[in-house]
């Protein structure tokens, strides 16, 4: 009965997955997406979100040509059939450390903005051990239930953003976001990374696949995830932009609080309608980190056969502490965490899925010839 509930515990619908995307998503760069986007090509920052959703929408295609021809396969058996296992056994070690590295990445910027904003003198130590041990307490009990969170708070949390954005209709100023795609298109292609920074999180993608029941609806669920997400940071900028205009938005370094902070809600028992955003925010951190901390686990256990899994939680966890606590300060945070995903990230996001679909044409050529 016991390994029954485990194995439950491992299931997944494509709803939850979808629900579980759009939270890692999400909470990654929601914060300070629009500074970087009003640094790199002012006014048409709307262009790289267009421009980073088609581009995830073709990575799409070419993970789910892969995961479409290795259904019931788990991440690691995939990279062993196309690959290799002694490299499949490498890339699994370094996508566990890539998303140990998100994870505290993550949770250290929720550490700063916490202690901004909330906690003034609570030591950073205090936060992060708060936050792992509430993360441990939740993936120990299989990616099941981090589905089922993200499915109840997912939906809440977007409905409570768009109705907190209302009152901020009304001091918007539209001509900020004119002149419209006056950007050169150099300066658009240079921009290309950061759209994709964007989406930064979806390369779980390969990793959740394995977990969802209704695998049929999987790739019309990520198509979803994309538009949700893609409109989720379109009203997101258009409204931070509307609201300080570029040359302020530039200035801010989390300008999505600052445009909460500037709500003014008469009659409201809140006073403060930051607070209430950031805890929404951390909602969606709490989500992105699980998942991230589950992947890593997962990934290392892929490679040990199952064996010893439980005993992977505590050690995973003190790693990101470590990494957590060697930032000095947010914008040494934000510095590397822009210049990682430009690099390292890209590679999961994008050059995995393309090497494996092109590494999948080879071998099937390969065989043709061979036969």
């Amino acid at each position: 009965m016991v390994e029954n509930m485990r194995i439950n515990n491992e299931k997944i619908s494509s709803l939850q997955f979808l629900m579980i995307l759009c939270g890692s998503v999400i909470g990654v760069s929601i914060l300070d997406f629009p500074r970087i986007a009003m640094e790199q090509v002012g006014s048409d920052s709307w262009v790289l979100i267009l421009i980073g959703t088609i581009i995830m929408y073709l990575v799409g295609i070419c993970i789910f040509k892969v995961l479409d021809k290795y259904k019931g396969h788990n991440f690691f058996q995939i990279l062993s059939a196309i690959l290799s296992k002694p490299l499949s056994v490498v890339i699994c070690i370094l996508f566990s450390l890539h998303l140990m590295f998100m994870s505290a990445i993550q949770i250290r910027i929720f550490t700063e903005v916490t202690r901004e904003y909330l906690l003034y003198n609570t030591p950073s130590e205090v936060i992060i051990i708060s936050m792992l041990l509430t993360i441990i307490f939740l993936i120990r009990n299989g990616i099941e239930v981090i589905g089922r969170m993200a499915q109840i708070t997912f939906p809440v949390v977007s409905v409570l953003i768009l109705i907190l954005l209302i009152p901020v209709i009304k001091e918007m100023d539209i001509t900020n976001i004119l002149p419209v795609l006056h950007t050169p298109i150099e300066t658009i292609v240079k921009a290309i990374p950061s759209a994709i920074f964007v989406f930064a999180g979806i390369e779980v993608t390969f990793l959740l696949s394995y977990f969802v029941v209704d695998k049929d609806r999987l790739r019309k669920k990520y198509n979803i995830s994309l538009l949700i997400i893609g409109c989720i940071y379109l009203i997101i900028l258009v409204f931070t932009i509307s609201r300080f205009g570029i040359m302020e938005g530039k200035r801010i370094i989390w300008p999505v609080l600052e445009l909460f902070k500037t709500i003014d809600i008469p009659g409201s028992f809140i006073e403060n309608v930051e607070i209430l955003m950031i805890s929404i925010w951390i909602v969606a951190v709490f989500i992105s980190a699980s998942v991230w901390y589950y992947g890593a686990m997962r990934l290392i256990r892929l490679i040990w056969h199952e064996k010893g899994a439980k005993y992977l939680l505590v050690p995973i966890g003190a790693v990101i502490y470590i990494l957590a606590n060697y930032f000095r300060n947010v914008s040494e945070i934000m510095d590397i965490l822009n210049k990682y995903l430009m690099t390292v990230g890209m590679f999961f996001v994008i050059g995995l899925p393309v090497i494996l679909i092109i590494g999948d044409s080879i071998k099937k050529r390969g065989g043709s010839s061979h036969d």
